[in-house]
């Protein structure tokens, strides 16, 4: 398999699998890539570089990537117009979600997330999309905010 070297995946880079064939194949320019989000018209794949300070957008038809901005990212998502890439971003003393706008790379504070509970499980940082491009997020209010639980197994 070409994306296997020495019995090891190689990468971190991004690969496409044909489904008809089974073939597997890395993205060209992919190298130090991760976390792919594919736009929802196939066009466009956005990624992230392995220190996540460079979110990077691939062209399907041209078949090259172009810097769209630099932070520190994490958890990118396409809005349903694909006009933007939502993120949360978590530079030097700031920790927001924020909307890169596709079109110029314009990076735009949405919401701080400073004072947001957030737990200590990588996971638990996890930021989304809502169906109306409203932001999702994990938030940790421990068990101390359980009064009662009611469990009814089959």
């Amino acid at each position: 398999m070409p994306w296997l070297e020495n019995g090891n995946v190689s990468g971190p880079n991004i690969h496409s699998v044909d489904l008809e064939t089974s073939q597997i194949s890395d993205i060209p320019g992919s190298e130090n890539l991760f976390s792919p989000r594919c736009s929802l018209d196939g066009r466009h794949i956005a990624a992230l570089s392995a220190d996540s300070t460079k979110l990077m957008l691939y062209d399907t038809e041209k078949k090259s990537w172009t810097q769209l901005a630099v932070s520190r990212f994490g958890f990118e998502n396409w809005s349903h117009n694909e006009k933007y890439l939502y993120a949360e971003d978590y530079s030097d003393k700031t920790d927001s979600f924020v909307r890169v706008n596709v079109a110029n790379g314009k990076v735009e504070p949405l919401l701080s997330l400073m004072e947001i509970p957030r737990g200590f499980d990588p996971w638990e940082f996890w930021v989304g999309l809502g169906p109306d491009d409203s932001p999702l997020l994990m938030r940790d209010r421990s068990t101390q905010e359980i009064y009662s639980l009611d469990v009814r197994f089959p």
